[in-house]
């Protein structure tokens, strides 16, 4: 008899930024199955493809969170959400909001630094 672990496992999903839109490997209308949203990916030489973290905002009906997304935490601090263990783990634990994208939203980033550099 085999011991299921207890812990939920997140869901594999990707999205990929092209002319102007995303496109979702877990719409079945466009891509039934994984391999076809792959094939339209290489098939279009698509560079930008995001990961869903597995985590969802805290807004709302929480908006999943994926790489390239741009968040603000419970202080109004804006950042990009990026493959980054630590920050990955801190996301897990505090109030966050998905506000935008690097794609159509990076003037949001716009002083980031600047309030960044003045809290740290």
């Amino acid at each position: 008899m085999t011991q299921q672990s207890s812990e939920a496992k997140r869901p594999i999903k990707f999205r990929a930024w092209h002319d102007g839109r995303y496109y979702y490997s877990d719409n079945i209308t466009e891509f039934p199955e994984l391999w076809m949203f792959w094939r339209f990916v290489c098939r279009h030489l698509i560079i930008n493809v995001e990961q869903f973290t597995g985590l969802t905002d805290c807004k709302d009906k929480g908006k999943e969170a994926y790489f390239g997304d741009i968040a603000k935490d419970e202080h109004g601090q804006v950042f990009v959400i990026e493959w980054d263990y630590p920050l990955l783990a801190r996301l897990a634990e505090i109030w966050f909001e998905v506000v935008g994208n690097v794609h159509t939203d990076s003037h949001l980033l716009e002083g980031a630094d600047e309030q960044t550099d003045s809290t740290g």
